[in-house]
């Protein structure tokens, strides 16, 4: 009759179920990104050591500013961008190695809104200041945003 439907074969339907199957074992197996800690503290601690685990938990292009706040401004400077990141194999977060060659001796960490977290690494008594903006996604934390202090003498 004229109701627009058609008999499908059991060749085809085997095949469209098949795919079906098949599509529905690959969500299945792909691997949310897991988060590395059930803490930000524990997630940051293994974040600024692990540049492979930096890439992953960031989101690119990562917006990258310089503030001076003797002049009131903020500077934006050029997103980094993974390729960057991959080509010169630099961490977007300083390890301790680095923030102990750096003189970078404090770091805090304050909520910013409800799903958000800035980190705030800097070296007591100076202007040396970096700002690191996180927000939670999907079960763990991702960077997404980085700061640097610049002062008029610099």
């Amino acid at each position: 009759m004229g109701n627009g439907f058609k008999i499908v074969g059991p060749a085809l339907l085997a095949a469209l179920l098949s795919l079906s199957i098949t599509a529905q074992a690959k969500a299945a197996t792909a691997k949310p990104m897991e988060c590395p800690a059930k803490t930000f503290e524990g997630f940051l601690e293994k974040f600024a050591e692990d540049i492979e685990l930096q890439k992953k938990h960031t989101k690119f292009p990562l917006p990258n500013s310089d503030v001076n706040f003797r002049g009131d401004a903020e500077r934006a400077l050029s997103p980094v961008t993974q390729e960057a990141v991959e080509k010169d194999q630099f961490g977007l977060f300083p390890s301790k190695k680095i923030r102990s060659k750096e003189g970078l001796d404090s770091m805090d960490i304050s909520d910013n809104g409800a799903v958000q977290k800035l980190v705030t690494v800097y070296r007591e008594g100076s202007d040396y200041v970096l700002f690191f903006q996180f927000t939670a996604e999907k079960d763990c934390w991702r960077l997404t945003r980085k700061y640097s202090v610049v002062t008029d003498e610099q």
